[in-house]
């Protein structure tokens, strides 16, 4: 059993599990934090593993992989100014450009994105076989 993560082997069964119980402990964490109020459900993001710590073994760096695998099928980040949650699939960043002086999305892409959606729901269905 190795004292420091520098050391970690990464071969080893046990610390492939190890690893792959972080990843999942941070992922539960994430959605208990998205479905109560509080600070952490929009700030989970900001403890996503990363920096030099991650560069330091390739072990390591497999973490984030492992957490964003987890989390990519799941509901989430709230929409701006909602309490819809929704997959990162479904949710765009804005450029800063695109933010007014309060940080919020300008009106012009609030438009756009009612028009769009107005447009997605209106347009026919096509049949399923």
């Amino acid at each position: 059993m190795q004292a420091s993560r520098e050391e970690a082997k990464s071969d080893s069964e046990w610390n492939k599990d190890i690893l792959s119980a972080i990843a999942d402990r941070f992922c539960n964490a994430v959605l208990d934090f998205c479905s109560r109020d509080g600070p952490l459900r929009y700030r989970w993001v900001e403890y996503l593993p990363s920096g030099a710590a991650l560069q330091t073994h390739h072990f390591w760096k497999e973490l984030p992989r492992k957490i964003i695998d987890r989390l990519k099928n799941a509901e989430i980040l709230y929409l701006h100014g909602t309490s819809e949650l929704r997959k990162p699939e479904n949710v765009r960043t804005l450029p800063p450009a695109c933010l007014d002086d309060n940080g919020s999305p300008s009106s012009e892409i609030v438009q756009e994105d009612i028009v769009n959606t107005y447009r997605w729901n209106m347009a026919p269905k096509t049949p399923t076989p």
